[in-house]
Formats: C-alpha cells, sequence, structure tokens
C-alpha cells in the first residue's frame, strides 16, 4: 500500500461526502456541480462500488430537475420522489454522468439481475416519456455512444460491471460512490411501513376488493391493542431476510482488496460520496460503524481527505 509520503499520494485533497441512504447522493452531485467539482454533460464516469447496482427506473409525480436547479429543488425532488434503489437513471438523463461502472463483490458476479459479462459495455439513453418529464424510459442507444445528435430529449450512457479482479481505466473525471454494503450486506431486508388509520378506513381497505390500494399496492392490515394499522411491504424480494453477516476478517480482507485495486488502477477520484445503508438496513447495524471509519483509514492513506458528514 502506498504511504502517506511517497510522491503518488494525491496531495490536493479530495472531498468525501457521507450519507446515510443512498439517495442523499443525488444531492451530493448537485452540490459538486455547484462548487465546480463536477460537470455535467462531459462524460463523467460513476465508479458505483455497491452489492446492488441501482439502476431502477422509476415514474415521479414532479418533474426530474435540471442540474442547474437550485440546492433546496434538488433536495425536495430527492427526498420526495427518489428512493434507494432510482437516484442514478435521473442523474443520467440530467447528463450528469455518461458511464456508470457497477464494482460488484465477488460474490454477487454471477449473478442473474448483474447483466451482461463483466467489463462488456451496453449502450442505452434514458429519455422521459413526454414534456413533463416525470416518466423516464431506458431503452438500447442505436448510435452506441455519444453522438452530436440529442434527438427527442434523449440522453446517452453506457453501462457495465466488473470486480476488483479485472483492470478499471478512464480518462474522464471519476466519482467514487461507495455503499457500505458492499463490504457487508444484507441482501433482502424485512422492509415496510406501518401507518395508523382510523376503523372506517381499516374497513374500506379490508372490504373494497378493487380499491387502487388494493390492486397496486402490496400490504396487510392489522389490530393492535385497539388502534388499526395499514402495513405496506416494498416487494415480495424484501421479505424474510435473514442476517447473512460477515466476519470481521472477510470485511477487512474486502477492504483491503478494494484498497489495492484504487491503488493499482490510478484512481483519482473528482470527490467520494460514501452510504452508510444502516437505516435501510442493508449494511448490517454491527458492521456500519467498523466498515466507515477503516473504509476513511485506507482511503486516507491513498489521498488527502476532507471529510464532510451530511
Amino acid at each position: 500500500m502506498t504511504s502517506p509520503e511517497t510522491p503518488e499520494k494525491r496531495m490536493t485533497p479530495v472531498p468525501v461526502f457521507v450519507v446515510e441512504e443512498h439517495h442523499e447522493a443525488f444531492i451530493v452531485w448537485h452540490e459538486a456541480i455547484r462548487g465546480g467539482l463536477l460537470r455535467p454533460a462531459n462524460r463523467n464516469v460513476l465508479l458505483h462500488v455497491d452489492a446492488h447496482s441501482d439502476m431502477r427506473t422509476d415514474c415521479f409525480r414532479s418533474p426530474i430537475p435540471d442540474s442547474s436547479c437550485s440546492a433546496e429543488a434538488i433536495e425536495k425532488f430527492a427526498y420526495e420522489e427518489l428512493i434507494i434503489s432510482s437516484f442514478i437513471i435521473p442523474a443520467l438523463y440530467q447528463k450528469v454522468f455518461y458511464e456508470v461502472c457497477w464494482l460488484l463483490p465477488p460474490a454477487r458476479a454471477g449473478s442473474s439481475d448483474s447483466g451482461p459479462k463483466k467489463g462488456e459495455k451496453q449502450y442505452y439513453y434514458v429519455r422521459t416519456r413526454n414534456e413533463d418529464r416525470k416518466a423516464v424510459i431506458v431503452q438500447r442507444d442505436p448510435f452506441q455512444g455519444f453522438t452530436d445528435r440529442f434527438w427527442e430529449d434523449r440522453s446517452p450512457f453506457c453501462f457495465y460491471h466488473q470486480t476488483t479482479a479485472e483492470p478499471f481505466s478512464t480518462e474522464s473525471a471519476v466519482v467514487l460512490d461507495i455503499d457500505l454494503d458492499y463490504f457487508s450486506s444484507l441482501q433482502t431486508v424485512d422492509a415496510f411501513d406501518r401507518i395508523e388509520i382510523t376503523v372506517e378506513e381499516y374497513e374500506r381497505c379490508r372490504t373494497e376488493k378493487y380499491r387502487q390500494l388494493n390492486l397496486h399496492f402490496r400490504h396487510y392490515l392489522e389490530v393492535v391493542d385497539g388502534r388499526y394499522y395499514l402495513c405496506l411491504t416494498p416487494s415480495p424480494r424484501s421479505l424474510g431476510g435473514k442476517q447473512q453477516k460477515r466476519s470481521q476478517a472477510e470485511i477487512l480482507s474486502s477492504l483491503e482488496n478494494f484498497s489495492r485495486f484504487l491503488e493499482t488502477n490510478q484512481i483519482a477520484p473528482a470527490f467520494v460520496d460514501i452510504c452508510r445503508s444502516r437505516y435501510s438496513g442493508y449494511t448490517p447495524d454491527p458492521d456500519w460503524q467498523f466498515i466507515e471509519e477503516y473504509l476513511l483509514g485506507q482511503l486516507g492513506r491513498l489521498y488527502e481527505l476532507k471529510v464532510e458528514r451530511i
């Protein structure tokens, strides 16, 4: 590992932003744009270090804002519209990034949801369904990359995945986007939201077969001590998760392997965002603080850091 005194170490401080949940990275990226750390439409690369791709497409109630919008508008969109798996596609639509490299854990490399073969770049475009900029669509890009012909409000991008075993290189600006669940993850979590409702609403939910809620949302009803609750469940995959806790030795090995990957490939990020994923439950509660502290220590051996916890 490169020591702090060696000339290879980057002496210009690298900003590091620590957030709780991953959709807050959307806020960080736009803060970086306002601060001059990142320029949209500049073939920027998102090195997405995560147990999950987070490339979900979604429909929104409000339009996707321009990348030049105010901090208040970006934050409002992030907290009211985005979830922890849908924050990358809107940034691609805004042309904040052109390339997404998903660095997935070696154990996930052969999983069915990781897409094409490792390192195989797939070219797509993202656009909105109509001028209201609320519903996004991702399709294969017929131009196979950047072109001067931006037609029908389409933003091209490429996506691929790899592990630390494969080399990584780019001449573009790199944003290092790290989720702590890369190092220790629960692949499923027991996620639900319990909302107290009136007895009248409880009866409607129970008896109206064709109510929109009953047709479109997984949920169940509870009565506890005479109080009535509607429990929303996000998806079948999120139920019944068992803790798949890694040993501290396994976590340390993964952290050191990642650090070697950064050093070997001479990755010099424009900035780093780190997501804890502790409230969502994807990073096991006993592990997140240890991982964060050790990760920052490893990054500090490679770069001068300027850490901000948001």
